[in-house]
């Protein structure tokens, strides 16, 4: 199970609230794995996920308060993420 995440370089910010943006590839056979935003962020409000084809994605759970997990329809693809948050 592995996930390759690339981080926007800028993140923006409104006030106490921040959003960052990035894409991801999830690989070894798997269709989940966990995004972890802890270092931009100290709560999640709200995330969405999207697909780079026409695989389908979801997000699976909001996993404490700084973990997002997608889950694609199939194993070995990527995606792009949206998280919003408190700073």
């Amino acid at each position: 199970m592995a996930i390759a995440v690339t981080f926007d370089e800028r993140p923006h910010t409104l006030g106490d609230l921040m959003v960052v943006t990035g894409q991801f590839t999830i690989s070894g056979g798997v269709a989940t794995d966990d995004i972890d935003v802890g270092a931009f962020m100290s709560e999640i409000l709200g995330a969405t996920v999207s697909a780079t084809d026409a695989t389908s994605v979801s997000l699976q759970h909001v996993n404490g308060t700084t973990v997002v997990s997608p889950r694609m329809s199939s194993v070995n693809k990527s995606g792009h993420f949206m998280v919003f948050g408190k700073r």
